[in-house]
This record gives C-alpha cells, sequence and structure tokens, in this order.
C-alpha cells in the first residue's frame, strides 16, 4: 500500500542547525500553562498600583466631605478623618474597590478566572474548614496569652475602634469579612508567592550565570517567565516539596482537571525570604493603629508568618482567609 505523504514528518534541512539545549528548556518554558506564572512581581506592583489609586481617590473624596460638613457639625475635620464610624466604610469602598478593578482587569492578563489565578482554591477551605478555624482560634488564644508578659503601651490609637457601641459592632463585622479576604489577597495572594518566584528565578540566573554564561545567549529570559522557570528548575526535590507544599492539593472533583492545582514549587529559601518580607509588610500595614509599637508588631509578625505557612502548606488562598478571618472574630 502506497504510503501517503502528508503522514510523513517533514524532512530536516541538511542546512538547519541542531537545536540547543537551552533552545529547548526555553520552548518547555513556553508550553508552560501561564498560570505558573502568576502572580509575578509585575502583577503585584500593578495591584498595589490599583489600591493606591483607589485610595487617593477615596480619600480626596472623603476629605472635601468631611471639610464641606465639618463646620455644620460637632466634630472638627480631624476628629471626623479619624472616626471608626467613618473610617472603617472609606477603608471598606478601597478595598472594593481595589478588588473589583483586580477581579476585572487581572483575567485578561492571565488568560483565566481571578481566583485561579490567585490559587482561591475554595474547595480545600470547605474540606478543612474546622482544621483552618481551630488554628485561627488557636493562634488567637496563644497571641492573647502572650500579650500580659510583653511590653505593649495600654492605650493604642486602635483603642479609639472601641469607644463606641456601633464602632465595636462596626470593626468587628469589618475584621471577620472584609479586612481578611482583601488582606489576604494583598500579601498572600499577591506578594508571597511574587517574592517566592523573583528570589528562585534570580538564584536561578546566578546560578546559571557562574556555570555557563554562554548559554544564557540563545534565549533571554523576561520577567513574565520568572514563574515558570522555577516550574521548570524548581532547586527542591519531588519529594521534599511533596512534603512541604502539596498538602491539601487534591483537584476539586466539582472543577475538573485545571492549572489552579498547584503552585510552583518554590525552594526553601525562597519561602522563607518571601514570608519574611511578606509578614514585615502586613505588621507594618498595622503600624499607626499600634503606635509603631515594637512588641505590637513582633506580635502581627508572627501572625503573619503563621497565615503564611497556612497558604503554602494548603496551597489555598482561600484557607488562609479562613484562619484570618477566625483569628479577628475570637480578638
Amino acid at each position: 500500500m502506497p504510503i501517503d505523504p502528508s503522514f510523513l514528518p517533514p524532512a530536516a534541512s541538511p542546512e538547519e542547525p541542531p537545536v540547543h539545549s537551552d533552545a529547548m528548556s526555553a520552548a518547555a518554558v513556553d508550553a508552560i500553562p501561564s498560570s505558573a506564572a502568576t502572580p509575578h512581581i509585575g502583577h503585584t506592583l500593578l495591584f498595589g498600583l490599583l489600591v493606591g489609586l483607589a485610595g487617593f481617590v477615596v480619600g480626596l473624596v472623603f476629605a472635601l466631605v468631611v471639610m464641606r460638613l465639618a463646620p455644620h457639625l460637632h466634630e472638627s475635620a480631624e476628629q471626623m478623618q479619624t472616626d471608626p464610624l467613618l473610617v472603617i466604610p472609606v477603608e471598606a469602598v478601597i478595598y472594593a474597590i481595589a478588588a473589583a478593578a483586580s477581579f476585572l482587569l487581572f483575567p485578561l492578563f492571565w488568560n483565566r478566572p481571578f481566583g485561579q489565578g490567585v490559587h482561591w482554591r475554595a474547595f480545600v477551605a470547605r474540606r478543612r474548614w474546622w482544621v483552618l478555624a481551630a488554628i485561627g482560634v488557636a493562634t488567637s488564644v496563644i497571641v492573647q496569652i502572650l500579650s500580659n508578659f510583653l511590653p505593649i503601651p495600654k492605650e493604642l490609637p486602635i483603642d479609639k475602634f472601641f469607644t463606641h457601641p456601633l464602632g465595636v459592632w462596626l470593626i468587628a463585622v469589618f475584621g471577620v469579612t472584609v479586612a481578611p479576604a482583601f488582606e489576604e489577597l494583598a500579601f498572600r495572594g499577591f506578594l508571597l508567592p511574587s517574592l517566592a518566584s523573583a528570589w528562585d528565578w534570580l538564584t536561578q540566573r546566578a546560578r546559571a550565570s557562574r556555570q555557563s554564561p554562554v548559554a544564557l545567549t540563545p534565549h533571554q529570559v523576561t520577567e513574565s517567565e520568572w514563574p515558570q522557570q522555577t516550574a521548570v528548575h524548581s532547586p527542591l526535590p519531588a519529594d521534599g516539596a511533596d512534603v512541604f507544599l502539596r498538602a491539601g492539593t487534591e483537584p476539586d472533583s466539582n472543577a475538573g482537571r485545571d492549572f489552579s492545582v498547584s503552585d510552583p514549587q518554590w525552594s526553601l529559601p525562597a519561602l522563607i525570604f518571601a514570608t519574611i518580607i511578606t509578614s514585615i509588610g502586613f505588621a507594618m500595614l498595622h503600624g499607626a493603629q499600634l503606635a509603631h509599637s515594637f512588641a505590637p508588631l513582633a506580635v502581627l509578625f508572627a501572625v503573619s508568618v503563621v497565615l503564611c505557612i497556612t497558604r503554602l502548606r494548603f496551597h489555598s488562598l482561600a484557607a488562609s482567609t479562613v484562619v484570618h478571618s477566625m483569628y479577628n472574630a475570637t480578638l
């Protein structure tokens, strides 16, 4: 039977140079689903820009309204700008605008739903909710016990939020719902994974340049490929990565097979670096409320470490959000 030529692979041209091993690595990198690249440092910077713009616009409108209403009320403009009954709703509006803009914008870059891009993975929180709730409650109880032995000032700026009954209810609802969700999105959804991916990309580039400086010339890696390189050339052994990162990574039976099931297998130094920087940022976010006192900030740093470990251990942003919410609810 004659063979149909269309079924034969094209013959290689004698003038065509052999494919370099690095070029094959580059092709393998390009073939990786782009979910491995979300989020990277560029995405995190863009998210920060969205939050900054939302804060600037809403803050400007709030300041103008306060200046207009202050002469007709019993409070001065300075008192109104620190009134919890006004500050908390304004902060909630800023969070809502930034989150909505992110929800609409980032899927355009990621070519997938927003939840998959940040590895929300709600099914993990649904299946392990009692474990996550216990972690949040236990963390809160331990923090309260340790606070009795730490040099925490008797009066802090955040105490103003508890001087009015309505303010107490307002901060309770805000602290259990809106604040944990948005703070986890910012710190454990964007900052933590992007820092870990950037660390591994930099160390791999440095190692490759020491071993073979010429090998980088066929394909210069761009910023968008940082986490992709990490996923392909992870310095973690497969079994070690499984021990630390792969728990709770079973695919969602309701969601089918998708690329949101796993993160890149970051190295242990990358995880430590990202956790430390993320926790410092998380503590400093609350610095003004705690008068920048070292002891309360150190406590928040430790709480953030717990949240980062939860996010990495359960491979789910929803998991750390549940722990954060239960921690605040217990307080």
